[in-house]
């Protein structure tokens, strides 16, 4: 499955927090894609070290042979580089996404990726598309080794200002403050709205 808004978004992870994995990927890739057309560059010499191999055949093959091969381990390790610089941006996309699953705070993701790139993701399962297997072990893992960093949304005070004292109804009102709080994309405002329209509706 590839990295897309949709796979994101399907995680439950906030409007923000999709664009901002999708531009550090973005990035990512762009540099990788200059790469690769460096690497490319390099690789159109191997035809014409080849053809100067078949000349120096009628001469001193053997020596020049060894340069050859010394070219062509260079163009493959060359390939190779990128190949594990495309792996491991797939890694790192996928454990930066399931940080932000936890609800672990901004400040600590890039800290807490550095890490895990460091040791090479020890421990941790990738599957050839660059997704995490077992994923929700992994989410065990990480919300108890950080917890204190883990942001919940009941910490933050929703605010719910009392209506004014007007011909406007209650009901009116609360459904106003949650238009207001949709707005600004308020999810704990919009809760709290809603939650006191919906008192209001059963009595």
């Amino acid at each position: 499955m590839s990295l897309t808004r949709k796979f994101l978004k399907a995680l439950g992870l906030e409007e923000d927090k999709v664009e901002e994995i999708i531009t550090a990927h973005g990035e990512t890739v762009t540099a990788l894609k200059e790469q690769i057309e460096q690497y490319k560059a390099d690789a159109e010499q191997l035809p014409a070290i080849k053809a100067e191999l078949a000349k120096a055949k009628e001469g001193n093959g053997d020596s020049y042979k060894l340069k050859y091969e010394a070219l062509k381990e260079t163009h493959d390790k060359y390939v190779a580089d990128i190949e594990g610089e495309k792996t491991t941006s797939k890694k790192q996309a996928a454990y930066k996404a399931l940080l932000a699953e936890c609800k672990i705070s901004d400040d600590i993701q890039d800290t807490i990726l550095e890490l895990a790139n460091a040791k090479g993701f020890d421990g941790i399962e990738f599957g050839e598309d660059g997704t995490i297997k077992e994923p929700d072990k992994l989410k065990s893992a990480l919300t108890t080794k950080w917890a204190k960093h883990i942001v919940s949304i009941t910490e933050k005070n929703a605010f719910v200002p009392t209506p004014p004292r007007s011909e406007t109804s209650p009901l009116d009102a609360l459904k106003k403050q949650y238009e207001d709080a949709e707005k600004r994309r308020d999810i704990v405002g919009m809760q709290a709205a809603q939650a006191q329209i919906r008192q209001i509706k059963k009595e």
